[in-house]
């Protein structure tokens, strides 16, 4: 197959949901059922999840006042996950207390780095979970999510035509 025909079906969202629906979700269902259990205590955790590029983060960096004024530090426990294409900027900033770096690509590509992952996500013990990004993807941000097994789940509709 030509080279131009695999990058067309690797960005086709219609090859996505089939991955996702063959395999990936299958995953992150055996991740939830078998999450990592952390002891906390405490401090209820709010979870930001920055999973686009790095302009984005940047841009939201902007609000990051704003985040500490509604979720102050001695009542939250602030983490973020993160697109690990800008650990530098995120570790430079105090906002968030823990952060969990995510290699997009392999997230996709690799069952077995997604399983780890979304088990990591599910023992983060979230109460809030926050994915602010407008442009929502399911295969990502969507089944971080989910996988969190957050209470209280704050984020757009997206838009449907990028769905």
């Amino acid at each position: 197959m030509p080279q131009a025909a695999l990058r067309r079906i690797k960005k086709s969202y219609l090859a996505r949901f089939a991955a996702w629906a063959l395999v990936h979700n299958f995953v992150d269902l055996l991740a939830m059922a078998l999450p990592i259990r952390r002891k906390h205590y405490g401090r209820k955790r709010v979870v930001f999840v920055k999973l686009d590029g790095v302009g984005d983060y940047i841009i939201w960096t902007a609000a990051f006042e704003a985040i500490r004024g509604k979720y102050p530090s001695l009542e939250f426990e602030r983490i973020l996950i993160a697109n690990e294409r800008f650990r530098e900027f995120a570790d430079i900033d105090g906002t968030f207390d823990e952060r969990v770096f995510i290699n997009v690509a392999k997230l996709a590509s690799s069952p077995s780095y997604r399983f780890g992952v979304m088990r990591k996500v599910g023992g983060l013990g979230a109460s809030v979970i926050v994915n602010p990004r407008l442009t929502r993807d399911f295969l990502w941000g969507d089944s971080v999510v989910r996988c969190s097994g957050a209470e209280t789940r704050i984020g757009s509709e997206g838009i449907e035509n990028l769905m």
